[in-house]
């Protein structure tokens, strides 16, 4: 039995890593053989990856030289009814015409890895599923490639959610949807947001498959609040993530509050955010804060296990679901969160405090007040709750198990 898994990043220590990390094993473990092709074109180290798993890389050419060597590729000649049927799509749904360059560079991406694809396949035989971890181009390459084999994607935000692209429009969605055997959902929200937009077929080939976060522990951290409230943060520091509102957030704290911050991870505006950070916030008492960097996954769940944290806090402007809140459940730190893409699917009542999507500085400034002043009792008791969220719904080994069995099933007959 082999599967042939697409992915952005893994196994290079970067992007989506950290998140095929953690069904790797449980896919190698269910199937003989796992052939991973990466499309990235980082020249990033790589973690180590399980005895049964073989990793393809896409082939690097100049831009110039790919183009040509595509457009009269078999592929892209053999395949132009796909391109055709995408632009009656876009035409019946009075698509601006700015979004034709978008769906013709997503073509001809699937079409210069369906070379690829077929170049593996010719060394490794025919796989038994095709699974890809994002809905991209390599989706639409398979469908050119295997016309037999079960595929599958999962299905994210970027690759889901129209107003992520510059065009306003998600290339292929319902082209693909007609021929691919099931999609997978890490959100309620966005297999809710699919089937209004793309869905061709019946329930059964939409499925909701949350993803998860390891965790060493078996029962809640107890933390009481204490006259520091530590706060963490965790993401990319780009203009999408809002680090700047957190803060904002805290400069607004009343003198009483005492708080130290945590943020993990860099990004574009690493250097302005430290700077803002250190002109808001130098200056108040109350207020410490430290920004460690960029670390591997790994070291991130090390370190939420190894420091006590009362409050994880998100700004973003969009996410799906996001893993950082799971990994936070999942060592009993409450959550402060936005209600965008499937937060509210992790942040609730009894996990933290969920602010409207349009929420401002002030607002979260006022939740974590909210949290701060919280009796004993009730601190507590969001803590567990935490745990029980993420050991009901975000424990990546249970999510993982249910994943593989459901792709293990669609294996070829």
């Amino acid at each position: 039995m082999q599967l042939l898994m697409f992915t952005h990043d893994y196994p290079k220590d970067c992007g989506d890593t950290a998140f095929v990390s953690t069904e790797i094993d449980s896919l190698c473990e269910k199937f003989d053989k796992v052939i991973v092709f990466c499309t990235s074109a980082s020249n990033g180290k790589e973690i180590n990856t399980p005895n049964n798993c073989v990793v393809y890389y896409s082939i690097p050419y100049r831009k110039i030289r790919r183009l040509i060597s595509t457009v009269f590729s078999k592929y892209f000649l053999k395949n132009l009814g796909y391109l055709v049927e995408e632009i009656k799509d876009i035409k019946s749904e009075k698509r601006n015409i700015s979004c034709l360059k978008e769906v013709l560079h997503f073509f001809l991406r699937a079409c210069n890895y369906s070379k690829r694809i077929e170049q593996i396949i010719n060394k490794e035989g025919h796989p038994d599923v095709i699974y890809s971890f994002w809905s991209d181009s390599e989706v639409l390459a398979s469908i050119i490639c295997e016309k037999n084999t079960p595929i599958c994607t999962r299905v994210h935000g970027y690759d889901l959610y129209e107003e992520r692209r510059k065009s306003l429009h998600q290339p292929f969605k319902k082209v693909v949807d007609r021929r691919i055997s099931t999609v997978f959902f890490i959100s309620q929200q966005g297999l809710n947001y699919y089937k209004r937009k793309y869905a061709t077929k019946g329930n059964a080939n939409y499925i909701l498959s949350y993803l998860g976060a390891k965790s060493r522990n078996k029962t809640y951290t107890k933390y009481p609040i204490n006259n520091i409230i530590r706060i963490v943060s965790i993401s990319d520091v780009i203009p999408l993530k809002r680090v700047d509102m957190i803060i904002d957030a805290l400069s607004l704290l009343d003198k009483d509050i005492h708080v130290h911050w945590t943020h993990i991870g860099d990004g574009p505006e690493f250097d302005n955010i430290k700077s803002l950070a250190n002109k808001s916030l130098s200056t108040k008492d109350n207020i410490s804060f430290e920004f460690v960097g960029n670390i591997s996954h790994e070291n991130v769940l090390d370190f939420l296990e190894s420091n006590m944290f009362h409050i994880f806090i998100n700004t973003s402007s969009s996410e799906g679901v996001p893993v950082s809140m799971m990994e936070a459940l999942s060592n009993s730190i409450p959550i402060i969160g936005n209600d965008i893409g499937g937060v509210r699917e992790i942040v609730d009542e009894t996990t933290g405090i969920l602010l409207p999507a349009t929420s401002t500085s002030k607002e979260y400034s006022e939740a974590i007040v909210r949290i701060a002043k919280m009796s004993a009792e009730s601190y507590d008791t969001l803590r567990q709750g935490a745990f029980i969220k993420w050991n009901n719904s975000f424990n990546a080994e249970d999510n993982n198990s249910f994943f593989t069995n459901e792709l293990f099933k669609m294996k070829r007959v």
